[in-house]
């Protein structure tokens, strides 16, 4: 059989993945690897990893890239022609540095012979990698999708349909009209990073008042095109030209007032600023997905992806306010996601899978990799048969736990598998988090794992795909709000994770042993990692970490690790 490797070059996460049979055979990021947060560039250590998950007797039928530079060479604007995105040198930069990665580390007969032709090489719209990424991995074969983001080529957003293997492209989006980059120019008047914070700016518009609202409406800076997607009023922006200080532009501080330095500290009317983004941002989001549908046919079964759909908040009323019966979003919706996609479009099968489809896709450490990695760190630990009942009753008893099992998740959010865990029934608990490890915002809420019992003692909403890739924040009933302050937001809604209880996984077991003792199958889950670093990949990250913040435990697989002081 066959086999194809995805790369997500120069995205704002970049990445490499391998697929087989249309199964997602592994993924990770970059920057899992080589600790450089936000990494950029060619992720050669990506393609090391993911190729050594080669199934047996598979071997290289292609390698896709997921953007295509030549669709955009006449539309690049000058301060981004340096950007591989944009610049022709990427179709020979690419096989170059792949030449490079599997020269000396592989036998003669594995090698990509790029030079020779040996393993074709496919350019692949940014756009359609995102759209294959969220339709291959959709439960339902009949799809219609929806791409939004900042950027691909040319491209910032599209609607299509899907049938099986085939994907028809039936309506785009192009630069610079673009959500993504609306609600990126309000993170940086906001004082925060364009294309880096805009997670920031969802969470703190929970904590807008629309009576600080008055005079900061900006519908009328997206309009809603009928029977089409968005346009920008770009006399309010200024992200698209090569000489700027600022994404907005002085039109818009005129109207809306001076930008929020850096070192300035967050108030009521950056909150209202914030909230009058999110609500634009959500009406035309729903208004792109209402297109799609009467474009697509009127079909159940919307998929979708891109780094617009990062926001939960978002998503979370994606699911309500549009006539699909069904949505799905993919575990990486972002450009990390891409290098899935593109290897899933140029493979072109479509394999026979239930949703959700696993995103445990990092390299594989076991036991004795584990056990290695302590005695060569030189750190006293315990052996356990059970090492979640242990760790279910530090928990409980206000201790904070840094929990590593399994292969790493493909995404940003920690899913049970590279995590910090904490009572969310402690009011004090978010606090003490930031305090010790994440150093982060007061007005960046916290989410839950909740195992599948629990869910409607929570929720009223059911349960989705998504809730099992905490992609959709919705509203926690009222008695849960009270039980568990440290997981539910200002506006009490919830990011939540679904686990199921008979998944067999570690996580599962925890939450039952949590269920036990406090009565309560739920846990505060937060990523596993400092602030301004990546996720913890390899058993030395975790352990290192431990050791570098307030952490009062570490579950490394079998094994326990404590501070005793």
């Amino acid at each position: 059989m066959m086999a194809v490797l995805g790369i997500a070059n120069d995205m704002w996460v970049s990445s490499a993945a391998l697929v087989s049979q249309g199964r997602v055979v592994s993924a990770v990021s970059e920057e899992r690897l080589n600790r450089i947060k936000h990494f950029r560039g060619f992720p050669r250590q990506a393609i090391e990893s993911v190729l050594k998950h080669m199934p047996v007797g598979d071997s290289l039928k292609a390698v896709a890239i997921s953007a295509n530079p030549m669709t955009t060479l006449p539309y690049a604007p000058s301060r981004q022609l340096g950007s591989s995105r944009f610049y022709a040198e990427t179709l020979y930069s690419v096989p170059a540095n792949l030449s490079k990665v599997l020269g000396s580390d592989w036998a003669a007969d594995d090698q990509l012979e790029l030079a020779s032709g040996g393993v074709p090489l496919k350019f692949i719209t940014h756009h359609m990698a995102h759209a294959a990424a969220a339709h291959y991995q959709a439960e339902s074969e009949d799809n219609v999708i929806l791409t939004l983001d900042g950027r691909g080529e040319r491209q910032t957003g599209t609607i299509c349909t899907a049938e099986g293997n085939r994907i028809t492209l039936l309506q785009e989006m192009n630069w610079p009209h673009s959500l993504g980059l609306f609600y990126g120019a309000i993170t940086d008047y906001l004082g925060f990073r364009l294309d880096l914070d805009e997670y920031k700016i969802m969470g703190l518009a929970a904590y807008g008042d629309s009576k600080d609202a008055t005079g900061l409406e900006m519908a009328d800076l997206v309009r809603l095109v009928p029977g089409g997607m968005i346009e920008l009023d770009l006399n309010y922006f200024d992200f698209y030209l090569s000489e700027r200080e600022l994404a907005v532009s002085r039109r818009f501080l005129d109207r809306f007032g001076p930008p929020r330095k850096r070192s300035e500290k967050v108030d009521a009317r950056h909150a209202a600023v914030a909230l009058a983004a999110q609500k634009v941002l959500e009406a035309a989001v729903v208004h792109c997905a209402s297109t799609a549908y009467d474009l697509g046919g009127k079909r159940d079964s919307l998929a979708v992806s891109g780094g617009t759909f990062m926001n939960s908040a978002m998503n979370g009323r994606l699911g309500e306010a549009t006539p699909f019966k069904y949505l799905y979003i993919p575990s990486a919706p972002d450009d990390a996601g891409t290098a899935i996609g593109a290897a899933l479009f140029v493979e072109g099968v479509r394999s026979t899978h239930t949703v959700p489809v696993e995103s445990a896709l990092g390299p594989l450490y076991d036991d004795a990799d584990l056990r290695s990695a302590l005695e060569r760190c030189r750190v006293r630990y315990t052996s356990m048969d059970d090492v979640g009942k242990e760790v279910a009753r530090l928990i409980s008893g206000g201790k904070l736990v840094g929990w590593y099992h399994g292969r790493s998740e493909f995404g940003a959010r920690a899913l049970g598998h590279r995590s910090i865990l904490a009572d969310p029934r402690d009011p004090a608990s978010k606090d003490r988090v930031n305090a010790a490890v994440k150093f982060r915002e007061g007005f960046r809420p916290f989410a839950p794992a909740v195992l599948s019992t629990e869910w409607d003692r929570l929720f009223e909403s059911a349960h989705t795909a998504n809730s099992v890739y905490m992609q959709q924040a919705i509203p926690m009933r009222p008695q849960a709000r009270a039980a568990l302050p440290s997981v539910v937001h200002v506006d009490g809604t919830s990011r939540a994770q679904f686990v199921p209880a008979n998944c067999g996984s570690p996580l599962a077991a925890l939450l039952g042993g949590l269920k036990a003792v406090t009565g309560w199958g739920v846990v505060l889950n937060t990523s596993f990692n400092l602030a301004d670093e990546p996720i913890v990949e390899t058993p030395d990250d975790a352990i290192r970490t431990f050791y570098s913040c307030g952490l009062d435990a570490l579950a490394l697989g079998p094994f326990l690790v404590t501070k005793d002081y």
